[in-house]
């Protein structure tokens, strides 16, 4: 299916890096450690509260790659418009730090639309995860 889509060597090495599965000649293999990569994830991302509901996953790695190279965005939508937060995916912990540094209570307008001058919500998955939990 890959070989269909690309025959470059480098977006196969990228497209597998992240892959939990992988299915080669009708075999399927799996990444027996997918404890550590969830763990591993927790721990490199954060959630964003406070955006403008029309911004698009690319404006808000714009801004959030100043700190750090990003694996993934996560923005996740209501019919056309996203629902006022995503997730930021680093591809290293120290990021993850650096972000909350710079914008935890901040007012980044670009980020603000309609609401500008509202600080963002910046919290580690982890905090995330525990005030969900409530």
């Amino acid at each position: 299916m890959i070989k269909k889509l690309t025959n470059k060597v480098k977006d196969l090495r990228a497209s597998l890096k992240e892959s939990a599965i992988v299915l080669i000649d009708d075999v399927i293999y799996l990444d027996v450690d997918l404890e550590a990569r969830n763990a591993e994830v927790i721990k490199n991302t954060i959630y964003i509260e406070g955006i403008d509901v029309n911004l698009k996953w690319n404006e808000i790695q714009e801004v959030f790659e100043q700190v750090g190279r990003i694996a993934r965005v996560d923005l996740p939508k209501e019919k056309k418009k996203n629902k006022g937060f995503a997730f930021v995916e680093y591809c290293s912990e120290a990021s993850v730090g650096l972000a909350k540094e710079k914008w935890d209570n901040c007012v980044v307008d670009r980020l603000r639309g309609q609401g500008k001058g509202v600080p963002l919500r910046i919290l580690t998955k982890e905090q995330w995860l525990q005030c969900s939990r409530l």
